[in-house]
């Protein structure tokens, strides 16, 4: 992955089936509808207890398979307990949707977000996991049995395959990705937005510490 989502022409704005064909993607579809399941935002998600009750929402848009969103990621967790009235709504999308011939492929391990989450997973296992799995190792994601693999002792992998096999969580994708590449602009990976704020990756490069510090206060300053 060079920086993000380089090479992207026009993020996926327009884009009509993008993963058509696979196992519940919903061809066609332009924008999409939260599907039945957990809500977007739990105050505090599973691994920030001390931000329930948060007042301020932040998106996180990023992607398992970009280098540049799991040192995001790692920054951000560091960093949200000195902002105990921000919740994150993470937003898994893909850097790289089909028909773009880049691998692995992430349409898959993004719904995977949602179901551990249905399944009570220790999301940030689940997180360190995954990243590990598909930014570092490179594995194959696109075989729901190596997903389940990568989560065995995360979730359990029969209720895992059973619900991503069903494509519950397909159409959020599919919204998720249409949110941030239609509606909120975003270019590389990974990106923040909170109270008018933003906060995108330089290509090739990502995002410092120092920067989503600084974006977190001002942010924070405007409430």
């Amino acid at each position: 992955m060079t920086g993000g989502n380089a090479d992207k022409t026009g993020g996926n704005a327009g884009k009509t089936g993008g993963n058509a064909g696979k196992t519940g993607r919903n061809a066609g579809k332009t924008g999409g509808s939260a599907v039945s399941g957990p809500p977007l935002a739990l105050a505090g998600e599973c691994v920030y207890p001390d931000n329930v009750g948060a007042l301020m929402t932040m998106r996180f848009f990023y992607d398992y398979e970009c280098p540049y969103c799991k040192a995001g990621y790692e920054y951000l967790t560091g960093l949200i307990g000195g902002y105990p009235a921000v919740d994150i709504e993470w937003r898994p999308i893909e850097a790289h949707p089909l028909p773009e011939n880049h691998h692995p492929h992430t349409y898959l391990a993004c719904q995977s977000y949602y179901i551990a989450r249905e399944l009570g997973a220790d999301m940030g296992a689940f997180h360190a996991a995954l990243f590990q799995a598909v930014a570092v190792e490179r594995q194959n994601v696109e075989d729901p049995g190596t997903l389940a693999g990568i989560l065995t002792g995360i979730v359990d992998p029969g209720r895992f395959r059973a619900i991503l096999e069903s494509g519950k969580y397909a159409a959020q994708v599919d919204e998720n990705n249409d949110l941030a590449y239609a509606k909120s602009g975003v270019w590389f990976l990974p990106a923040f937005r909170m109270n008018g704020q933003k906060l995108d990756a330089a290509g090739g490069a990502g995002i410092r510490s120092a920067e989503l510090r600084d974006f977190l206060n001002r942010a924070y300053a405007k409430e």
